[in-house]
């Protein structure tokens, strides 16, 4: 049944079972879905339905812990899946061992759209600028939302809480990065919630205080540089 899927979608209530200190719990699931490695093109992993991300406390989670294959002899030496057919991956509500999150990103052959929503990257000298300069050439979609990185000091616990938020607008990729934000899709996104307020009565408003006091273009400006989430597309 697992061998012919084309699209999974799944949560775990809790995923200690990924962290390195683990004892392969979840073996019986990661052997499910290397069962349908060969055939998924969309992947999801943590697909809350609810708006709170329900992030784990603490602690470096590990992909190939649930994505990779375990040798028999040897715990510690575990591959990661590729999936040759992938197009869409969703991750959502993790706090990372980057290398990991990296090393299984670059293996995925035909991956086009990268999602990731309440990400933390946990490891101590990476940033979302490193994984998506690691993600393979056919990808061209990349959104961020949510998210973190950096430890606000190396001896700080690999918790949310004490990792920065991403503020895609105030930071981006470097200059010499192959990714660029879509301002684009901010904009349209601004025009809509724009119009839900015109929509829900604030046409009725004295005109000084649709946006706070502000012009249109500083308003969109401000949240702007406010916003923890934006769409990039490869330049």
């Amino acid at each position: 049944m697992f061998s012919s899927l084309t699209a999974l979608s799944f949560n775990a209530e809790s995923v200690d079972f990924m962290l390195d200190s683990s004892n392969n719990e979840a073996e019986s699931l990661a052997a499910l879905i290397r069962c349908s490695s060969e055939t998924l093109q969309t992947l999801e992993f943590r697909n809350m339905t609810t708006s709170h991300p329900q992030l784990p406390d603490v602690g470096e989670h590990n992909m190939s812990r649930l994505f990779g294959s375990v040798s028999a002899t040897d715990s510690t030496d575990i591959t990661p899946l590729v999936f040759p057919a992938l197009t869409t991956l969703k991750l959502r509500s993790l706090v990372l061992d980057t290398p990991s999150l990296i090393t299984f990103l670059s293996r995925q052959p035909q991956l086009r759209y990268a999602r990731f929503e309440y990400i933390y990257l946990a490891t101590v000298g990476y940033k979302w600028s490193d994984v998506a300069e690691k993600l393979p050439s056919s990808c061209n979609q990349l959104y961020i939302g949510n998210s973190g990185h950096e430890k606000w000091g190396p001896d700080s616990p690999a918790a949310y809480n004490h990792i920065k938020k991403f503020l895609p607008f105030q930071e981006d990729m470097p200059a010499t990065s192959s990714w660029r934000l879509n301002d684009a899709a901010f904009q349209k996104e601004m025009d809509n919630e724009i119009q839900r307020n015109m929509d829900g009565g604030m046409r009725f408003l004295p005109q000084e205080r649709w946006f706070q006091g502000k012009t249109k273009e500083e308003w969109v400006d401000m949240m702007r540089m406010a916003s923890e989430h934006a769409e990039f597309e490869r330049i």
